[in-house]
């Protein structure tokens, strides 16, 4: 059976390979060479990757490391009639960081592309669960769900 007949992007490995470095680079003494130690790299973006493969999707958002989380939780849509005027949205929690982003995406020539924005941030908040209408879903660390009023 192919391993790749039920993937939703029939990409082999090698394919991939041929674009992107693998990062297996060792030293003379055998150990790995760390990428922000190799000299004068020519590297691709994703974005010029695409063009060798065009079945790959770039991301619709970006949710730069150290900005907008470390450690980012499940996706949750704010579902629609709920939450003023964020419903339809997205909220992703960041337990690294303790807070909440809200990303917001609509489709322009057959593409989704978006923005997100720091949304909520408090001591020990990680993003939960929609527990019901018109409550803002967030536990904290180590305690049961807990719901906010808007």
């Amino acid at each position: 059976m192919d391993r790749h007949a039920e993937l939703p992007l029939k990409l082999k490995d090698e394919d991939l390979y041929k674009q992107v470095d693998q990062r297996r680079i060792r030293n003379d003494q055998g150990r790995m060479v760390k990428p922000e130690n190799v000299v004068d790299e020519q590297f691709k973006t994703l974005f010029e990757v695409k063009k060798a493969i065009p079945q790959i999707k770039l991301p619709a958002v970006w949710l730069p490391h150290g900005v907008l989380g470390i450690s980012n939780s499940e996706i949750l849509p704010i579902p629609e009639n709920t939450f003023g005027p964020f419903a339809g949205q997205i909220l992703v929690g960041d337990q690294g960081q303790s807070k909440i982003m809200r990303v917001v995406m609509e489709k322009v020539k057959g593409e989704y592309q978006g923005v997100a924005f720091d949304f909520r941030a408090a001591s020990s908040l990680a993003c939960c669960a929609w527990p019901g209408e018109r409550r803002f879903p967030v536990r904290r660390r180590n305690q049961p769900r807990l719901g906010f009023r808007r």
